[in-house]
């Protein structure tokens, strides 16, 4: 728990810091910047370790994903607020790559960010792949798509950000074409189902998380079961 903290608060200094240094890039901040890092078993070698990279609605699953490995993996993950477009979540992902391996890596992004516009996130998720590539070379990838926006207390509606989530997963699955990674459609698994929605309408319920869940887990039991 105490390594989880001291790291959460070094990277709150590290995004302070890189507000700071005085870069030519438009960097787009949320008025509260966020960063949890969970790695269990970093010094055992009896399972493999997973990493779940995305924002809370992959904190919100990572608890069901972990009870259904059991046994079988230990479940890292990184959850964050910040997006493709900052260059500081790159840094992030470095940073986790740095201090272990991963036998799977399950990835998102693209709820966050409204602040950068596609050209920027297409750029991004560029790099993004490059880096998992280049610094997980064993490490087998699965791409997950973003869910779904939904209107607060209107569940049966639509944000109009659920366009642009749309066009993100359109370039999230051109970026990784041909490149053998693995693609976890949570969009379609939350696309028509809105009684899986919290009242917020971004966030998962219990049965929405329930969902999301067992679907990582299965997709990536079926990584860790493969030659």
């Amino acid at each position: 728990m105490m390594k989880n903290i001291i790291v959460t608060l070094l990277m709150g200094v590290l995004s302070v810091m890189a507000v700071n240094i005085g870069s030519t890039q438009n960097i787009v901040r949320e008025n509260i910047e966020w960063c949890r890092i969970w790695v269990p078993g970093i010094n055992q070698t009896d399972k493999p370790r997973i990493l779940l990279i995305g924002d809370s609605i992959t904190e919100g699953y990572s608890g069901t994903v972990e009870k259904l490995l059991e046994g079988k993996a230990y479940v890292a993950r990184l959850s964050t607020s910040k997006s493709l477009g900052d260059p500081l979540y790159l840094d992030e992902v470095k940073m986790v790559l740095a201090n272990t391996t991963f036998k799977v890596i399950h990835f998102n992004n693209g709820m966050h960010g409204g602040g950068y516009n596609e050209t920027e996130y297409q750029r991004d998720y560029k790099k993004l792949v490059a880096l998992l590539k280049k610094n997980a070379p064993g490490s087998k990838l699965i791409c997950a798509t973003t869910t779904a926006q939904r209107t607060s207390n209107q569940l049966d509606k639509l944000t109009s950000f659920t366009d642009r989530i749309k066009a993100r997963n359109d370039i999230a699955r051109e970026a990784i074409k041909g490149q053998g990674i693995k693609i976890d459609d949570l969009y379609a698994l939350l696309e028509n189902r809105p009684e899986f929605y919290s009242q917020d309408g971004t966030h998962s319920n219990d049965k929405g998380i329930e969902a999301e869940g067992q679907q990582v887990a299965k997709i990536i039991a079926e990584e860790l079961a493969a030659k």
